[in-house]
């Protein structure tokens, strides 16, 4: 919690800057990623953080209170970092931490095409929603799974897998010109014919836990509107904190809040 309150000042001071570009100043993303902040539900056995969830949302509302597009992005880089878990810590470790500032950016429908290879996959696709790719180091890639010219059943549902590609392999495309949420940088990305290892790649759901504790019980969509949900919240007490020093400061004709008999608190609750 002390990290993202120290962090406050410099993402306010960034909030025109992150408008602009539609997406995290470089300075910015450094100080988030040095301060732990995408990592934060990575476990720690492979040196995460893996904090428990409600400490995690309260970090996430205390992002979003200083800025939403940056709260946002925190929440997506840390909650796919919770794959980690259900990986191979060697691997998991290679990408997450091994990897300077490494960030994991997503893709939420599996659009992509992953065909078995000897070894992996080649995946092939154009994706989008993918929040952040542009300071990310790896594109998870969300593919179905094409065996021998179809797709590869599992439990009698197609299946799906999140491929980790690295960034210098994929074409990210700029696409995100949008009113709100500017800063997310939520672009489109493509792949084209690239091999990736099988041990880079995890199921979309169901992928057995390798290590972690409780914090991976939670069911991913759950764990990603949960911080989404935070980030809501936190923009919402900004807005009240600004009406309530506007109301309490203004004095054009009934003397601002005094004169309702009414203090800041009063008017909070």
């Amino acid at each position: 919690m002390e990290a993202a309150r120290e962090l406050a000042p410099l993402i306010r001071a960034s909030a025109d800057e992150i408008d602009a570009a539609r997406e995290l100043p470089r300075p910015l993303f450094n100080a988030l990623a040095d301060a732990g902040m995408f990592h934060l539900a990575v476990p720690r056995a492979i040196g995460g953080s893996e904090l428990d969830f409600p400490t995690y949302v309260q970090v996430i509302e205390e992002i979003g209170k200083a800025d939403a597009s940056t709260g946002w992005a925190a929440n997506q880089g840390a909650t796919f970092g919770t794959f980690a878990a259900r990986m191979a810590p060697d691997v998991a470790r290679a990408i997450w931490i091994d990897t300077p500032r490494s960030v994991v950016a997503n893709t939420p429908g599996a659009t992509a095409q992953a065909v078995v290879v000897p070894g992996g996959y080649r995946v092939t696709g154009r994706q989008g929603f993918s929040t952040g790719c542009r300071h990310a180091s790896w594109i998870a890639a969300h593919a179905q799974v094409i065996e021998n010219g179809e797709v590869r059943l599992r439990d009698g549902k197609p299946e799906a897998r999140y491929l980790l590609v690295p960034v210098a392999q994929a074409e990210l495309l700029d696409t995100w010109h949008v009113r709100g949420m500017r800063g997310t940088g939520t672009h489109h990305f493509a792949v084209n014919d690239v091999f990736v290892p099988a041990e880079r790649t995890v199921l979309a759901a169901g992928a057995p836990l390798v290590s972690g504790g409780a914090r991976y019980k939670i069911p991913l969509t759950l764990a990603f509107a949960g911080g989404d949900a935070a980030v809501a919240l936190g923009l919402a007490r900004s807005c009240l904190n600004a009406f309530f020093e506007l109301a309490a400061s203004k004095t054009p004709r009934y003397q601002g809040l005094h004169w309702l008999g009414l203090t800041i608190d009063d008017a909070r609750l």
